[in-house]
């Protein structure tokens, strides 16, 4: 059903790129045209962001870190994944759930909830995709704009918007390990203030390990805007249909990786994670003067999916306690879930002076319901007979006759959050910025599980008021200095009772304070520097302690805290070159880390280093570039021993990849721009690990692999 499917969508894309053929030749000469995507005149620059104010605040008014990673950049890099976009920013690690969701760690703390998509949580679960503009990450607690989130920060997915002027791009993409991907995106007016865009994407890629089932998707994002004298509309729809390889990595024991090559799966090709998105939003404003409007913004969102998996279990081990390569496996999936979310903000905006005084106040107001379940679970006896030194396939299966559904799996859970907030961006004169405000925050949980039989359930609700106090010194208009004070919220849910699994809760919310100081200067035209010191603190931090007998409870107890350094550079050092680089020093400690105070996943350095020169004059339309990045050694957990009572912690080394790239482009009679890029990942095929879940749920990094592009814009 699926491929028909991409049949009729091959057929969009393609009517994609021959419409805007027709639409030019009865154009004038004197039309106006846009590039969707390509070059700009300082391609890498970066001087606002929506993130940290909800306003466009210039980036050198916010006492606090925006990094902003351009849609060029994403293009010169030929970005696949949220991850690879990221290793551009300081103090952003991988954690173990990338391969099947954007999971990720910001000075030392979870992502889970805190990717957005244009100001509002998405559940996509991979969120970078072809209407992607750019990305902004806004370090540090960001609860009193955005609500419940960890105190690291947060990140926001920025989409492409209808044009007033014309402009088309297709391109199609190909890699040595299988990829095709095409994608179609056209936007202009069609009169009366109101403009369109279209953007579709089929893929169809082989995986990149020597198992696994293809990664198929189909994607379609029609989207309109309006404008006419004080009011706007903005309405954009999104459908996906995707089904990706589940991969769950490979093994460490007795502290040590098992000698495995990176392409060698351990799974089965039926391994899967589907989810079928429907997501619309609409953005209303208005504007009472030049000086006062209001905005609000409407999102729903519903998913559906499921998924099956190759349950990593254990190794067998001989007499003297060496591995024999026999690895123990099951079959084990969630099926029927889905995931609703609504939300919805209204924010005042307003421009005033009071005793020489220049404000900038933003009153607001949001509200937000999620549902999500599952509809059951399955799960198989363990089986063996499968060895990592020379494995043989097809030993489980989706049909395994020992598959059951697991008792209580039907599950459902509901939270609704509502919160109040006011900002006020004071300037002092032309050298001082004081950013002060608060939230009050509401939030209502209920969970139930197993609710055809007697459905053990709990709910729970807290609320909180969240300030925030920021202070911006330019002792020159290129230089900032900040001070920021702010404090983070993030609900703890209660734990139902399942089977001979006690109930535990209600718990307090984790509350998170932050305390911040950095510098940001623009050191050239076009070219931003910026850096940091923090610390951060969380509290009330949910633990599970073993009871015996295969029965734990849940506690909240102690603490997190994350003190560290970060450096982040971006833009033109000269009109021909480009750069953008950063360096993190993250000092986390986890008390209940089972190794002294190593949080898993963090390294204590990261670091980054890409530049692309581009040849104007001598070679016009030719790019060369090239990116360093650099992981530092990371906690992964317990693994086990010779000795079976044993428990060994593991380490991933470090790691520095090498990425190369090339682009060129030339411009037709016709004003059409042909362009091609190549990029060379990890080019020198060096053996790595990501990211840890367990000591038998290891990410790889991926081996070297050619990505190419060809297109047309105009």
């Amino acid at each position: 059903m699926f491929r028909v499917a991409r049949a009729h969508f091959h057929a969009l894309l393609v009517s994609v790129s021959v419409l805007p053929s027709a639409a030019i030749a009865a154009e004038t000469e004197e039309r106006d045209t846009i590039v969707v995507t390509g070059a700009r005149e300082k391609p890498y620059a970066v001087e606002s962001t929506v993130s940290a104010t909800k306003t466009d605040a210039p980036i050198m008014k916010v006492p606090q870190i925006v990094n902003v990673v351009p849609e060029q950049v994403l293009l010169d890099q030929q970005v696949q994944s949220m991850t690879e976009a990221l290793r551009n920013v300081s103090g952003i690690t991988q954690t173990n759930g990338a391969f099947f969701a954007d999971t990720l760690k910001i000075r030392g703390f979870g992502t889970d909830g805190a990717i957005l998509r244009d100001g509002y949580t998405t559940i996509q679960e991979h969120a970078l995709g072809s209407t992607v503009e750019r990305i902004e990450v806004l370090k540090g607690p960001a609860s009193l704009l955005y609500g419940r989130f960890e105190p690291g920060g947060l990140i926001n997915v920025i989409t492409k918007k209808p044009q007033q002027t014309f402009g088309f791009n297709v391109f199609t993409q190909l890699s040595s390990r299988g990829q095709r991907r095409l994608v179609g995106d056209i936007t202009g007016p069609v009169g009366g203030g109101v403009a369109v865009r279209l953007v579709a994407e089929v893929e169809d890629s082989e995986y990149w390990r020597n198992v696994g089932r293809d990664k198929e998707t189909m994607f379609f994002a029609p989207s309109l805007s309006f404008s006419s004298g004080s009011f706007s509309l903005l309405a954009q729809y999104e459908y996906l249909d995707t089904v990706r390889p589940f991969d769950r990595g490979r093994i460490y024991f007795n502290g040590e990786r098992i000698d495995t090559p990176p392409t060698r799966n351990f799974a089965e090709n039926f391994a899967e994670l589907a989810q079928k998105l429907h997501s619309g939003n609409l953005t209303l404003g208005y504007a009472f003067n030049p000086n006062w409007r209001i905005e609000t913004k409407l999102a729903i969102q519903r998913g559906e999916g499921g998924d099956f998996q190759i349950r990593p279990r254990r190794l067998v081990l001989n007499a003297q306690g060496v591995p024999t390569g026999e690895f123990i496996r099951s079959v084990d999936g969630n099926r029927e879930t889905f995931d609703d979310r609504d939300y919805i903000s209204a924010n005042l905006h307003g421009k005033f002076e009071t005793f020489g005084l220049r404000h900038t106040l933003l009153l607001g107001a949001d509200y937000e319901k999620y549902d999500s379940g599952t509809g059951f679970s399955l799960n198989s006896p363990n089986r063996g007979g499968f060895n990592v030194y020379n494995p043989v396939y097809g030993l489980l299966d989706q049909n395994f006759a020992g598959l059951t559904v697991t008792p209580n799996s039907d599950s459902f859970q509901s939270f609704k959050t509502f919160g109040l907030y006011a900002q006020d961006l004071i300037e002092i004169g032309d050298q001082w910025t004081l950013v002060v405000g608060g939230r009050y925050e509401k939030f209502d949980d209920f969970q139930i599980s197993g609710k055809a039989i007697n459905p053990p359930s709990n709910d729970s609700s807290s609320d909180t008021f969240l300030p925030r106090v920021g202070l911006v010194f330019q002792p020159r208009p290129n230089i900032s200095i900040y001070a920021s004070y702010s404090r983070s919220f993030a609900p703890n849910a209660s734990v139902p009772a399942i089977g001979d699994q006690p109930a535990s809760g209600p718990f307090p919310p984790e509350k998170g304070r932050s305390y911040e100081l950095g510098v940001k200067a623009q050191i050239f035209s076009g070219l931003t520097a910026t850096a940091a010191v923090y610390d951060i603190k969380k509290q009330n931090v949910l633990v599970t302690r073993d009871l015996g007998n295969g029965i734990s409870i849940t506690e909240a107890r102690d603490k997190i805290t994350s003190r560290g350094f970060e450096f982040d550079m971006i833009g033109e050092i000269t009109p021909n070159l480009s750069v953008i680089a950063s360096y993190a020093y993250t000092d986390a400690s986890d008390p209940q880390s089972a190794l002294g105070d190593n949080v898993q996943d963090v390294a204590k350095h990261t670091a980054s280093l890409s530049a692309t020169y581009r040849f104007t004059e001598t070679v016009p339309g030719l790019s060369l570039g090239a990116g360093l990045f650099h992981t530092g050694r990371r906690y992964g957990g317990q693994s086990a021993g010779a000795d079976a009572q044993a428990s060994i912690p593991f380490f991933m080394p470090g790691f520095t990849t090498l990425d190369l790239n090339a682009g060129y482009e030339m411009t037709l009679p016709s004003d059409h721009v042909v362009y091609t890029r190549l990029t060379l990942r990890n080019a020198t095929n060096l053996d790595y690990d990501q990211s840890s879940g367990s000591a038998l749920r290891v990410a790889p990094g991926q081996a070297r692999t050619l990505y190419g592009t060809v297109g047309v814009r105009f």
